[in-house]
C-alpha cells in the first residue's frame, strides 16, 4: 500500500512539473527562457496593457531584473517564495557582509 501511495505521489509531482513547464512555455512567447512584459501582452492580447503586464511581472520577479525565469515562475505559482534560491547566491551564508539585499 505504501509503495502504491509513493508511486501515485511521484506521478502527481511529475504531472505538476509538466503542467508548470507547459504554462511557462506558453507565456515565454519568444522562447527566450524568460517571461517579459512583451510576452504577457502577446499571450493576453492587446486588452492587457503594458501597465498591467508590468504589474504582473513585478509580482513574480524575485530577482527584480524585469523578467521572470522558470524558477521564479514555479516559486510564484506554487506559493513557495520563501524557498526560492537565487542561482547566483545559493544561500544566506554566501552573501557579502556589506550588502543586505543581494
Amino acid at each position: 500500500y505504501s509503495d502504491f501511495l509513493a508511486a501515485m505521489l511521484n506521478s502527481r509531482i511529475q504531472l505538476s512539473d509538466g503542467l508548470l513547464q507547459s504554462a511557462f512555455k506558453r507565456f515565454d512567447a519568444d522562447h527566450s527562457g524568460y517571461i517579459t512584459v512583451d510576452n504577457v501582452q502577446t499571450v493576453m492580447g492587446h486588452a492587457f496593457d503594458a501597465k498591467k503586464a508590468q504589474s504582473l511581472i513585478s509580482e513574480a520577479d524575485i530577482t527584480m531584473d524585469g523578467q521572470i525565469s522558470y524558477q521564479e515562475f514555479v516559486t510564484y505559482v506554487t506559493g513557495e517564495r520563501g524557498k526560492y534560491k537565487s542561482p547566483t547566491v545559493p544561500d544566506d551564508r554566501e552573501k557579502p557582509a556589506c550588502c543586505t539585499i543581494c
